[in-house]
C-alpha cells in the first residue's frame, strides 16, 4: 500500500511543497548563487495525451462538412465530438499529463527525482550540483553547475514552445514579490495585502491599528456567541471565507507572524462566531500597519546565531552550533478556554543555516 501511495504522489502530484522551493531559495543564498526563475508558458496544453480522448463540441462552435451533416441528419439529437490532439486545461488528466511530461525532460537531461518531493530535482557532477524545485508551471532553480543551468533554458525552449519567462534573478513567485541581492533573500506579500483591502474598504475603517496580530483577552475572557456585531464586523462575517482564505495564503507562503491567529479563525470558516470575527477584526488592524513586514533570509545566517542566546540556560543546545538544520516545537497542552474537545495545539519551525523555511 505504501508503494501504491508513493507512485500516485510520483504521478499525479505536479507541485513541490512551498517548504521545498524555500529550501531551495535558501541553498542559493547560503552559497551566493544566482537562483533562476523559470515560468512554462500554457503548460497543461503542451502535454501529449497517452489515450484517446473525446470532448463534445465547445458551445458556440459548429462545423459544417458533408459526412456530419449526414450523420446529423440520420441521428436526430446526436451531438458531435472530437479527439483531443494535446491535453487541455479543465482535463481531470492535465496535472497528471504534465508531471510525467516535466518528469521525462528533467531526467533526460540528468537530474535525479527526490524520493521527499517528487518535484524537487538534483543533479551532481564532478563536484558542482543543481537543484530544481517545480510548482506546476513554476520552475526555480540554482546551483553552480552553470553548464547544467545553461542546457536547461535550451532543453526548455525547445520543448515548451510559447512567450515563457526565464528570469536570471528571481523577482517573484506565487504572487510573493522577492528581492535577491546574494547576500539578503525577502519575501513580500505587500500588494496582495493591499488588493484585499482595495477589495474590501471597510477593512480600513475597524479601529486603531495593532501592534501584535492577536489580544491575549480573547483567549481569556472571549464574548459571548449572542453578543451583537457592529456594523464592521457584520461585513467581516459576511466576507469571512474570501478574507480568511487571503490570509491562509499569506501565512503559508511569507507571513510566519499571522499564522497563529490564522489558524484559529479558519475554525470558525463554515460558521464564524463573534470570536472568529474578532480574530480576523484584530489581524487586519495588525496587518493595516505592518504590511510591509517581510520574511528575511541572510546568506550570514546559522544555528549559532539561533541558538546563542538560549544555550546560556540549556548546554545541552551547544552541539546543535554546526548543524545546518534546527528545529524548534512546542504545544499549548490544552486551550481549555475555546476547545471543549480538551486537546493540545501543537507547532514547529524548520531553520536551514538560520532561515525559517517551514513553520505550522
Amino acid at each position: 500500500m505504501a508503494k501504491i501511495g508513493v507512485d500516485f504522489y510520483s504521478t499525479y502530484c505536479p507541485m513541490a511543497s512551498l517548504n521545498t522551493c524555500r529550501m531551495v531559495m535558501a541553498l542559493g543564498l547560503k552559497h551566493g548563487l544566482p537562483i533562476h526563475h523559470a515560468d512554462i508558458p500554457q503548460a497543461f496544453i503542451q502535454s501529449e495525451l497517452d489515450r484517446d480522448i473525446y470532448i463534445s463540441m465547445p458551445p458556440g462552435i459548429s462545423v459544417k462538412h458533408d459526412l456530419l451533416n449526414k450523420i446529423e441528419s440520420q441521428n436526430p439529437g446526436s451531438r458531435v465530438g472530437i479527439r483531443l490532439l494535446k491535453s487541455l486545461y479543465g482535463l481531470k488528466q492535465a496535472p497528471m499529463l504534465w508531471n510525467k511530461m516535466l518528469n521525462e525532460v528533467m531526467v533526460s537531461m540528468g537530474f535525479t527525482r527526490s524520493k521527499s518531493d517528487t518535484c524537487l530535482y538534483v543533479s551532481h557532477n564532478n563536484g558542482k550540483w543543481c537543484a530544481c524545485a517545480a510548482f506546476v508551471d513554476d520552475i526555480i532553480v540554482t546551483g553552480n553547475d552553470t553548464e547544467m543551468i545553461a542546457k536547461m533554458k535550451t532543453v526548455f525552449s525547445q520543448r515548451f514552445k510559447g512567450d515563457g519567462q526565464w528570469d536570471e534573478s528571481i523577482n517573484s513567485f506565487l504572487g510573493m514579490h522577492i528581492t535577491y541581492n546574494g547576500q539578503e533573500l525577502t519575501f513580500c506579500v505587500k500588494s496582495k495585502i493591499e488588493d484585499l483591502f482595495k477589495k474590501y474598504p471597510f477593512l480600513d475603517k475597524l479601529g486603531k491599528e495593532l501592534y501584535t496580530p492577536h489580544l491575549p483577552a480573547f483567549d481569556k475572557d472571549p464574548p459571548p456567541d449572542d453578543e451583537p456585531l457592529s456594523e464592521p464586523e457584520e461585513l467581516i462575517k459576511k466576507h469571512f471565507a474570501s478574507i480568511v482564505g487571503s490570509c491562509i495564503y499569506w501565512a503559508i507562503t511569507a507571513r510566519p507572524d499571522i499564522c497563529t491567529i490564522v489558524n484559529k479563525a479558519c475554525k470558525g470558516m463554515h460558521s464564524p462566531k463573534k470570536i472568529h470575527v474578532l480574530y480576523v477584526k484584530a489581524l487586519m488592524q495588525y496587518l493595516k500597519k505592518h504590511k510591509d513586514t517581510k520574511l528575511r533570509y541572510t546568506r550570514d545566517g546559522s544555528a549559532s546565531g539561533l541558538l546563542n542566546s538560549l544555550a546560556e540556560n540549556y548546554a545541552e543546545l551547544d552541539v546543535l552550533e554546526t548543524s545546518p538544520v534546527v528545529c524548534f516545537s512546542d504545544a499549548n497542552h490544552l486551550d481549555r478556554v475555546l476547545d471543549n474537545k480538551m486537546t493540545s495545539t501543537s507547532g514547529n519551525c524548520y531553520f536551514l543555516y538560520g532561515n525559517l523555511i517551514q513553520w505550522v
